[in-house]
């Protein structure tokens, strides 16, 4: 899925900017990642109040496309072949 498919335009995250629509168990890649590589896939295990996102790995992000480089659906991210999740 192309990140700007899935940016709208609301406040969150203590300010107004693209915020991402994401949902509990989506998958995400982020510019930065805290502990691990920038382009390993994290699952979305909770949402809280002003879009922060809670990941596998215990971090909290907010959905915003200034840390979320790319974001995969359920189903999506199951499709993917495993040397692609593997590498990643």
């Amino acid at each position: 899925m192309d990140i700007e498919d899935i940016k709208i335009d609301r406040t969150g995250c203590g300010k107004k900017e693209k915020q991402l629509i994401l949902f509990i168990g989506d998958y995400v890649q982020l510019h930065q990642n805290f502990y691990g590589e920038n382009s390993q896939w994290l699952e979305i295990v909770d949402i809280e109040p002003y879009d922060i996102c809670l990941l596998s790995n215990g971090i909290r992000v907010c959905a915003s496309s200034e840390y979320i480089s790319s974001a995969k659906s359920p189903i999506e991210y199951k499709n993917l072949p495993i040397e692609y999740k593997e590498a990643m």
